[in-house]
């Protein structure tokens, strides 16, 4: 199974990001560019983290909340 995770910060060209995703057959994003990766008209299936960046529940996504982290400023692949 072929699963892209993408992670919060400057994304990919938008090439690299088109064809990565057409062969995923999964897309998981941590919550913070789970926002940017849907308005690329790419939603992702599972958003994982602790929802301090999710701009938005409306997604159509299963989302695994990780809870509060002690580090809260480090970044969602961080935590």
């Amino acid at each position: 199974m072929h699963v892209l995770i993408v992670c919060n910060g400057e994304p990919p060209s938008p090439g690299l990001l088109a064809r990565e995703a057409a062969r995923a057959e999964l897309i998981v994003a941590t919550d913070g560019a789970a926002g940017w990766l849907t308005a690329a008209g790419l939603p992702p299936q599972v958003v994982i983290g602790d929802c301090d960046s999710l701009a938005s529940a409306a997604g159509d996504w299963e989302l695994v909340d990780a809870g509060a982290h002690d580090a809260q400023e480090n970044s969602d692949a961080e935590k």
